[in-house]
């Protein structure tokens, strides 16, 4: 049975070649860009697992999306290699997931020499790259300096205007990402539209109040770091099969998501060192080069806290993976011995997510007693169930814990693989090969990797209390950490809501000619534990918690405090 979505698609696709409109001849680069704008609805068609959920949501009508894509691209003959990217960028953030996104060859890129926060309302200099922008250049700007307006206009429109304006109402996690990365970080690659030139803020002057927005005003004036784009665009397209005579038909409209060196405010970048103050008198560490981490005395010999952060949930090799999970392990272990501390806070704020089998093993180093994990709907794919069919095929082979490690290498990177784990996988493996030869491509709830449960790392363990401190900016597997401790009662969340990047992320290249690398998208639905989907609605603290101006001026000293309330609410 078809799905209205997978319904609408498909007419969709008869529909722009078959519907009786008046024939429009195409060119060569036009025809060309249809063929590639295909490759994106097939992975979305094949692949996409949230599609169902994000048509029977509200939240979006892929199909319409396409077709009106088609149409401006047939209606253009001189469409530009630019404006036909720009067409992909709006298709694929029309699905507003986080996990979306269309990456481009290109080197164009601008920003600013500082960051910028927002908090109650109102946008805030958190960082100043002092690199390119000395002190005694511009005295009276300053980390806590408000901005006003940018380029003439109020700063909050300009925020919002970076949002797509297709989304009912842009998210808290969305207008985080607007202020905090494009609006002085602007990457073609990932495309966005890229500035050059001067531009004006405006701050305010002494005098000025902020109660009624009134009162003196100072200008600054900025240029843009301009990087102009090195990859050559617009170049005349091959296509062996381009029929000239060929004609296209117009469908009618339906009625119905880079690195650079920040001069010293890499603690505000995502997967940064992190911005949380200290929380008390500094008494110790434990030496790591992945895992800043402190051991506090709070005031008034108060207790003695453990704090760690985690900038990100991305490590590249699954040796990598393992060494960390290792030594995040190493440092939860000490801290964790009798009078070391007693209560470990976690930082995860401004982290990007990464791979859920690290996360798990993350995750196996703070616990005595099994967690059990987020269930996904998964997308099958032929890839899938050949590498489950691989391991299928040498499972009568193993016959010890190591031979399960070794059918099992680099799937579960820095988890212990004991027989009980390699049964489950074998469970899943047996899972996918049988849901795909029924042609239920997309699974019903299930264990991902067959990890029903995650159990306690056998030597590397934090067993007392923990808090865990998130943002809006948290995405991913920066989502499931905390869903995954708070579902099971292991720890407890501060901060703002999770961003809601609800799923794992797949990328596959795009083969083109108009400098379009790779598409990402998200191939797994998870779920709560109590049924309630993640996707879009990521995780509400136990603790809410909003930055205050205060935060903003003097160095977080509200957001300090509220850490070191609950800290001590919780070991009463």
């Amino acid at each position: 049975m078809l799905k209205p979505f997978a319904l609408g698609l498909l007419v969709s696709s008869q529909m722009a070649f078959g519907a009786e409109s008046a024939s429009l001849h195409l060119n060569i680069k036009q025809a060309t860009m249809l063929q590639t704008l295909n490759q994106v609805i097939t992975a979305f068609s094949e692949e996409y697992a949230p599609i169902e959920f994000k048509f029977q949501d509200g939240q979006i009508n892929l199909a319409q999306e396409v077709q009106s894509v088609r149409n401006k691209i047939v209606e253009n003959p001189n469409i530009t290699d630019a404006q036909f990217q720009d067409l992909l960028v709006d298709l694929v953030e029309a699905t507003r997931d986080f996990h979306t996104q269309i990456i481009f060859n290109s080197t164009e890129k601008a920003t600013l020499p500082f960051l910028v926060m927002p908090a109650q309302g109102r946008y805030f200099v958190t960082c100043i790259d002092r690199k390119k922008l000395t002190e005694q250049s511009l005295p009276d700007f300053t980390v806590g300096t408000e901005i006003l307006s940018f380029s003439g206009r109020k700063i909050g429109d300009v925020v919002r205007e970076l949002v797509p304006q297709r989304y009912k109402g842009p998210s808290p996690s969305e207008l985080r990402l607007a202020t905090e990365v494009q609006l002085v970080q602007r990457y073609r690659a990932l495309g966005m539209n890229v500035p050059r030139g001067h531009v004006d803020i405006q701050i305010p002057a002494v005098g000025y109040d902020p109660a009624s927005q009134g009162g003196p005003t100072r200008d600054l004036g900025f240029e843009w770091e301009y990087t102009r784009d090195y990859v050559p665009h617009d170049i005349p397209p091959r296509n062996m099969f381009f029929d000239p005579a060929s004609t296209f038909q117009r469908s009618p409209e339906l009625k119905v998501t880079t690195t650079d060196d920040r001069g010293g405010c890499e603690a505000y970048t995502m997967g940064g060192s992190g911005f949380v103050p200290a929380l008390g008198t500094d008494i110790g560490s434990i030496a790591s080069q992945r895992f800043p981490n402190h051991i506090y005395r709070l005031p008034e010999r108060g207790p003695i806290i453990g704090f760690v952060r985690i900038p990100t949930f991305s490590i590249e090799k699954d040796e990598e993976k393992v060494e960390a999970a290792d030594e995040f392990g190493q440092i939860v272990s000490v801290m964790d011995e009798p009078n070391k501390t007693d209560l470990l806070v976690i930082d995860i704020t401004h982290n990007l997510g990464g791979s859920v089998a690290y996360m798990y093993g993350l995750l196996s180093r703070l616990t005595d007693y099994p967690l059990k994990t987020l269930p996904h709907r998964i997308m099958v794919s032929s890839e899938m169930v050949m590498a489950s069919a691989s391991r299928l095929e040498r499972a009568p082979f193993v016959r010890s814990e190591e031979d399960a490690r070794i059918v099992t290498q680099g799937l579960l990177p820095g988890m212990v693989v004991d027989f009980t784990t390699w049964l489950g996988i074998k469970r899943y493996d047996q899972m996918l090969l049988d849901e795909y030869q029924a042609g239920r491509r997309l699974t019903q709830p299930t264990a991902l990797l067959g990890l029903e449960y995650i159990n306690p790392h056998p030597k590397q363990r934090y067993t007392k209390k923990i808090l865990v401190l998130v943002d809006e900016l948290d995405f991913s597997a920066g989502d499931f950490f905390p869903a995954t401790l708070q579902d099971t009662g292991r720890a407890t969340i501060l901060g703002q809501r999770t961003a809601g990047a609800g799923g794992a992320v797949k990328e596959t290249p795009i083969i083109n000619q108009f400098n379009i690398q790779s598409l990402r998208y998200t191939y797994t639905i998870a779920q709560r534990l109590n049924g309630d989907p993640l996707e879009n609605r990521g995780v509400t603290p136990d603790i809410p918690y909003e930055f205050t101006v205060q935060d903003m001026t003097n160095n977080f000293v509200d957001y300090r405090q509220a850490i070191i309330s609950a800290i001590q609410n919780m070991l009463k």
